[in-house]
């Protein structure tokens, strides 16, 4: 197949939707397809503000002028569930319209705000914004037009059919990681380290539960009071680690450890010493921290919000916003006596998502789908 990927930012390793294109293609072009990708510097534009509200609006116009400039150079056109919100109509019969989402916005609307204030102000600004309902309507029509939405979690397709889709249309594909990235965590062991430290590996952001991670925190530490806490990868939302450390109280400080950055490579030299992770995020598509830290031998305990439950048992998943809970089952797995089969389990658990089985299920997924729309 020749499939054209379309990124909405720049093309790097470090930011979520780039990523993904950059490790599925590769993939693709291993097992014999042609693929491309293009970024917003190929339709002339900056995408170093790729969140400004201007900006989208730019990035769409200039996509459907690139697809129609070009669609007959592909049979596959891959792009952002965002970002092509125009009748099908407009474009090639002969080629096939993929809308991807790395994270579906219509679970914004899903969201239910909590009873607790700093949590009520975060999650009311998201959803009182003045381009949000703009937003919503937007990624509504691109669904809506596509041919396909790969989607990679259960609950996005559930979701998407509430909201009216055919289901027929839309597949479940996780995303994954190459083999030889676990060279990267050829240092961690089964074997849990004699202090017990726990990790969290992603940016410090609301949507990922930062208003939470301070009751977390010292409900643990009350009941172990050796415990030791480390962010890795913090930095996105909040710049310093002085900006993150004022979400915490004054008597955590010195138990805490924050990684603003560092480079892929570098990944399991910050996670083997850690004994267990968590991940109290409120939405998610396929979180790669959570995959990242299960290939270090860390079980992780996670808020149930889509894309968790893709790679995590029900057991190490609680509803979304129930801090007791969460604190509860971490202090049971970090003082379970089975704790180093857990951290076995946790790297089991995650063996199958690789980049050769993801690329192979997306062609199968999508020639069924073209199949069924050919002989109709």
């Amino acid at each position: 197949m020749r499939i054209l990927f379309c990124s909405p930012q720049p093309i790097t390793h470090y930011l979520g939707i780039s990523r993904v294109l950059i490790e599925l293609s590769k993939e693709l072009n291993q097992q014999g397809h042609d693929t491309r990708i293009i970024g917003p510097e190929d339709l002339g534009l900056d995408g170093t503000n790729f969140t400004n509200e201007k900006y989208k609006i730019q990035y769409r116009e200039k996509l459907k002028k690139y697809i129609l400039n070009h669609s007959q150079e592909f049979d596959i056109i891959d792009y952002d569930h965002e970002f092509l919100p125009f009748d099908r109509s407009l474009f090639p019969k002969e080629i096939t319209l993929v809308a991807r989402t790395v994270l579906l916005t219509q679970h914004l609307e899903e969201i239910q705000i909590p009873k607790k204030k700093t949590i009520r102000s975060f999650l009311g600004k998201i959803k009182n914004r003045k381009h949000f309902k703009e937003r919503i309507s937007t990624a509504d029509k691109t669904v809506l037009n596509a041919d396909i939405l790969n989607v990679p979690n259960k609950r996005d397709k559930d979701l998407l059919i509430k909201k009216g889709i055919d289901k027929e249309k839309i597949v479940v594909i996780p995303y994954g990681y190459s083999e030889e990235r676990l060279n990267d965590f050829t240092q961690c062991k089964a074997l849990p380290p004699k202090q017990q430290k726990i990790a969290f590996l992603g940016t410090f952001d609301y949507r990922k539960g930062a208003m939470h991670f301070n009751s977390i925190f010292k409900k643990i530490k009350k009941s172990m009071p050796d415990i030791e806490f480390k962010i890795i990868g913090a930095k996105g939302l909040f710049q310093t680690k002085e900006e993150i450390l004022s979400f915490f109280d004054q008597s955590l400080h010195s138990s805490i450890e924050i990684i603003l950055t560092f480079k892929r490579e570098e990944i399991g030299d910050y996670l083997e010493d850690c004994t267990l992770g968590i991940y109290p995020s409120y939405i998610e598509g396929f979180p790669f921290g959570i995959i990242e830290m299960q290939l270090a031998y860390l079980p992780v305990i996670a808020f149930d919000s889509p894309g968790a439950d893709m790679m995590l048992k029900e057991s190490f998943r609680v509803p979304v916003g129930n801090e007791i809970l969460f604190s509860e089952k971490v202090i049971d797995a970090l003082k379970n006596p089975q704790l180093e089969v857990l951290r076995s389990d946790a790297r089991k658990d995650v063996s199958h998502f690789t980049w050769s089985y993801v690329a192979q299920e997306t062609i199968n997924h999508y020639q069924n789908i073209i199949n069924k729309r050919d002989k109709k």
